[in-house]
């Protein structure tokens, strides 16, 4: 039986209501271990785990399990795998797959594969760094065994003359949203809050996935009463600022795990 160790180096993970189920990534054990998503506790073993030399995962970054809106629809698993041989490709396999199932079809990607995203009828995979394209498929890409091609690509050239890296997307209202950080010690400045003040607003509750002494200059908008408290992370002068006990509200601290499932 496996247990909560099996979890080596988890990357992401997705729910999928239809089936009341939590699914997965594990990057160095290249699997997918499926729980029920009532499940809690530090010694709780996946219900099934994909895994195997057949599965085609192959430094598994990043999944989306979708669900048809019929009910006679398939529901599958999308996986991002980087691979080792800078190959990119999406690998596809029923939700229930478990063992060393191979995938029912493959969509060759941009390398290196770090986020993706599916929203009825297309897929999109995005680069872990500027220069790469962020490539769309159609939902059925790979379905007749003829090799794949992206039907359109958003150029990110413009992200790697910035010196920016790590991209997560994610579509709303037809908008396609590009997440991206500095590369190394170069940093991108907050701008939001400098806004927020601009035009008055206050007691703002900042949600940030991580804070860093970067992040020093929001110091300012918590003394004016711009940002109310921080709930999420609060690393380096937040840190210490909150434990000195000037933040105007009360600071919540969240684990990763935890910051995700306070947004839901």
């Amino acid at each position: 039986m496996f247990q909560r160790a099996f979890l080596l180096v988890s990357l992401a993970a997705a729910v999928c209501g239809a089936r009341a189920e939590v699914f997965v990534v594990n990057d160095l054990s290249e699997s997918i271990a499926v729980y029920d998503n009532t499940v809690s506790g530090r010694d709780v073993a996946p219900k099934r785990v994909l895994k195997g030399n057949l599965t085609g995962l192959d430094d598994p970054w990043a999944l989306q399990v979708y669900t048809g809106l019929e009910p006679e629809s398939a529901s599958e698993i999308f996986t991002c795998n980087r691979g080792k041989t800078k190959e990119g490709v999406i690998t596809v396999h029923p939700v229930g797959a478990s063992g060393n199932a191979s995938p029912t079809r493959t969509i060759d990607t941009v390398w290196p594969c770090k986020a993706l995203v599916i929203q009825q009828d297309e897929i999109y995979s995005a680069p872990i760094q500027g220069g790469e394209s962020i490539e769309i498929y159609d939902f059925d890409a790979g379905a007749d065994g003829e090799e794949v091609t992206p039907k359109r690509s958003i150029s990110t050239d413009a992200w790697l003359d910035s010196g920016v890296s790590f991209f997560d997307i994610a579509l709303a209202n037809g908008e396609l949203f590009v997440l991206a950080r500095p590369i190394g010690d170069q940093y991108l400045s907050i701008y939001v809050f400098d806004a927020a003040a601009e035009i008055g607003a206050n007691d703002l509750m900042w949600f940030p996935s991580a804070s860093f002494p970067v992040h020093a200059n929001q110091i300012k908008h918590l003394d004016a009463g711009v940002i109310h408290h921080i709930e999420g992370s609060m690393n380096g002068p937040l840190g210490a600022y909150c434990s000195a006990g000037k933040m105007r509200g009360f600071g919540v601290l969240r684990s990763h795990g935890g910051r995700w499932q306070a947004i839901q």
